[in-house]
C-alpha cells in the first residue's frame, strides 16, 4: 500500500529529447508507399498554425485532447492526415514501455469523422514500425480547418517504476513551414501522489501552478526534432527521527529537498534574503548554511571559537532552484557534510536518514 504524502508543489519533469517513443503526437500529413503509411517530408501548402494539447493525468492512465488549426496556403486540395497509434511502436525499449493509444476519436470543424487504422512506419527513428489512424480531409483554396483528436492511454513507465507522459511534436514537421504555436498542458487529479522537478530545454517556456496540479509548456514558430516528456516519480519521502519529509529522487541515491523542510529536519532557524534570493539556515551550534537560487554550492560558515569563523563552499551536483514558491536544493551532500547518513530504500520509495551520534 502506498503511503499518502502531503500535497506536493510539483509533479513533473519536463525535458526535450530526441525522438525515441511516443505517447501522443501531432497530426501528420501522410503519404502511402507500397500500402504502408508514412509522414511526408513537408506538405507544400498546408501549415499547422496552432497545436493545443490538454491531458488529464490519473494514477494509471491519461485522457488527452488535442486541437489543431490547419491552413491551406495554396489551391483546393485534400490531405491524408494521420495520428500514430502506438506509443513505442509496439516495442519495449530500454527507457520502458509506452502503451498504445486507445479509444481515439476525431472531429473536423466540429463534425465527428471516422478513421481507419493502417500499418505504417516512422522514418529516421529508433523503432520505425507503427500504425496510424488516418483520414483524408479536403481543403478549399485558402481554407482553415480545425481538427480535434481525443484518446486515452495508460501512463508509460520505466524499469525503476518512474512514469512519464511523452508528446511527439516531431510529427508536426510534416506540415508546411514551422508550427505557429504549441501549448501542452497537464493536469493532475486530486488522488495523484507523485513528485518530481521541472527542467527547461530549448525554446520552450514552462509554467507550474502553485498547487502543483497543473503544468504547461509553450513555444512558437518551431520545427522541432525532439519530443516533450513530462516525468513524474512515485511519492518519495525522507524518514528521520520519526518524521517524514517530501523529497524528489534524482538518480539512485541522490535527492532534492525544500530548504524549509531541510531546516525542520536540522532544527535550524531559517532566514530569507529576498534581494540575494538566498536562504540561510542557522544550526544550534552556530553553523550557518546559505543556499542561493541558481548557485551550485552552499556556503558553510562554522564557528571555531571566539570571533573565528571557518567558511567553505560545498559543491552541489545541481544548483538550488525555485519551484512552487519554495527553494529546493540537492540534499544528500549537505547532510553528509553535517555527519548525517542517508540510505536509499528503492522498494518503499524512501530515504532513511540517520543523524550523527
Amino acid at each position: 500500500m502506498r503511503t499518502r504524502l502531503r500535497p506536493t508543489t510539483a509533479a513533473m519533469v519536463v525535458a526535450a529529447t530526441a525522438l525515441c517513443c511516443m505517447v501522443g503526437a501531432d497530426e501528420a500529413a501522410l503519404t502511402v508507399q507500397g500500402g504502408a503509411v508514412a509522414p511526408v517530408y513537408e506538405h507544400p501548402a498546408i501549415s499547422m498554425d496552432r497545436c493545443i494539447v490538454n491531458a488529464d493525468i490519473y494514477p494509471d492512465d491519461s485522457l488527452v485532447r488535442c486541437e489543431f488549426l490547419l491552413r491551406n496556403q495554396g489551391g483546393a486540395t485534400s490531405v491524408l492526415m494521420g495520428f500514430p497509434a502506438s506509443g513505442a511502436y509496439g516495442e519495449v525499449q530500454e527507457i520502458g514501455f509506452s502503451p498504445r493509444v486507445e479509444d481515439l476519436r476525431m472531429w473536423v470543424d466540429g463534425q465527428e469523422v471516422s478513421t481507419d487504422l493502417r500499418p505504417g512506419y516512422m522514418p529516421n527513428t529508433y523503432l520505425p514500425q507503427t500504425s496510424w489512424y488516418i483520414r483524408r480531409v479536403p481543403f478549399a483554396a485558402g481554407q482553415t480547418r480545425a481538427v480535434r483528436v481525443e484518446y486515452t492511454q495508460p501512463i508509460a513507465f520505466d524499469r525503476l517504476g518512474d512514469r512519464y507522459f511523452r508528446y511527439a511534436v516531431t510529427t508536426g514537421n510534416s506540415w508546411h513551414g514551422p508550427i505557429g504555436e504549441v501549448q501542452i498542458t497537464l493536469r493532475w487529479t486530486p488522488e495523484w501522489e507523485w513528485t518530481a522537478r521541472a527542467t527547461r530545454t530549448g525554446p520552450w517556456r514552462f509554467r507550474l501552478s502553485e498547487d502543483g496540479r497543473r503544468a504547461s509548456c509553450m513555444a512558437t514558430d518551431i520545427q522541432p526534432d525532439y519530443d516533450i516528456i513530462f516525468w513524474f516519480w512515485p511519492g518519495w519521502r525522507a524518514h528521520c527521527a520519526e518524521r517524514d519529509w517530501l523529497v524528489r529522487p534524482y538518480g539512485v541515491g541522490d535527492f532534492d529537498m525544500a530548504v524549509a523542510d531541510l531546516a525542520e529536519m536540522l532544527a535550524a532557524d531559517k532566514r530569507w534574503n529576498a534581494e540575494r534570493r538566498a536562504a540561510e539556515l542557522v544550526l544550534d551550534d552556530g553553523t550557518a548554511l546559505t543556499f542561493t537560487e541558481g548557485v551550485q554550492s552552499v556556503k558553510v560558515a562554522e564557528p571555531w571559537g571566539g570571533d573565528t569563523v571557518s567558511v567553505v563552499f560545498l559543491a552541489l551536483p545541481r544548483p538550488a532552484y525555485r519551484d512552487g514558491g519554495s527553494l529546493w536544493t540537492p540534499a544528500r551532500s549537505v547532510l553528509r557534510h553535517l555527519g548525517y547518513r542517508a540510505t536509499t530504500d528503492l522498494q518503499h520509495h524512501q530515504i532513511d536518514i540517520t543523524p550523527p551520534r
